[in-house]
């Protein structure tokens, strides 16, 4: 399995066979190890489509300096996982599509489970906010543009000058721009009182390490409400009465790696409250 893999060796390692460290195998904290063995199977995956990313930026690049276009087609920026070229409008969307297209489209070698291939689609527009996605054949031959618009859902164009004359022409419909009315949000008033209670839910029994870093963040208080631990072998009830409230919930999720924190009424069965989330 990958995590026993990467817990073994320390790192995982991408497509191309990049080493990524994994830092969290070296905390104490179960929480923060938890965090590692995701990253464990989501950095090859990333890991890997950044990799193929470069490789796709190398390959244009060395294009278009072949092709003698560099003041023709210019490579501007990566956003995330797309590239941006700015094209002079004596090279048409065809042109760019037929020379460009090695670069992003390509066998991408032996997988453990499949072969890989890099594909990309493609968008085109006369700024970054306004573009139109290019549907192409099996061919690689351009289609027709496609782009969505509220409350129609999807619109084509036949080309690309259709689509610029639908935007210089669609009505635009005069907005009423309302502030928000944002009222704040009371913590209910049963939070403190002294018959509320607090509930840390955990799915596992707690490492002893767990236990001496959660009494170390735990905070007294009086007044404050009491506090209740259910794990799988029962629950336990704390002395004393503590400082807590709901906005805690993440620190208890990263200490007990997941633990839910519900408090409610005392007399209410705080099973039947909904789960609060990280």
């Amino acid at each position: 399995m990958q995590q026993n893999r990467s817990h073994r060796d320390g790192y995982v390692l991408t497509h191309f066979r990049r080493r990524f460290k994994i830092w969290e195998y070296d905390s104490p904290l179960r929480g923060i190890q938890a965090k590692g063995e995701r990253m464990s199977v989501n950095a090859p995956v990333q890991g890997s489509a950044a990799d193929f990313m470069k490789l796709s930026l190398v390959k244009a690049y060395k294009i278009i300096k072949a092709a003698g276009l560099e003041d023709k087609i210019r490579m501007v920026l990566t956003v995330h996982d797309a590239i941006e070229w700015y094209v002079h409008d004596s090279i048409s969307t065809q042109e760019v599509l037929d020379l460009l297209m090695p670069a992003v489209n390509y066998p991408a070698g032996p997988a453990p489970l499949l072969p890989l291939e890099v594909r990309a689609d493609w968008h085109e527009g006369p700024t970054w906010a306004d573009v139109a996605d290019l549907r192409l054949d099996a061919n690689k031959q351009i289609i027709d543009y496609k782009i969505e618009v509220k409350g129609k859902g999807d619109v084509f164009f036949e080309t690309y000058q259709d689509y610029l004359d639908f935007m210089h022409t669609a009505p635009t419909a005069p907005v009423d721009v309302v502030p928000p009315t944002v009222e704040a949000e009371e913590e209910p008033a049963w939070q403190h009182a002294k018959e509320s209670v607090a509930t840390i839910v955990l799915s596992d029994m707690p490492e002893a390490e767990q236990w001496e870093e959660f009494k170390q963040w735990l905070r007294p208080a009086n007044p404050g409400i009491e506090l209740v631990i259910e794990t799988p072998q029962g629950s336990v009830t704390m002395d004393g009465r503590y400082a807590l409230t709901l906005a805690d919930q993440p620190l208890v999720s990263l200490l007990f790696s997941g633990a839910d924190l519900k408090i409610g009424p005392k007399d209410v069965d705080l099973s039947e409250l909904e789960d609060v989330m990280l």
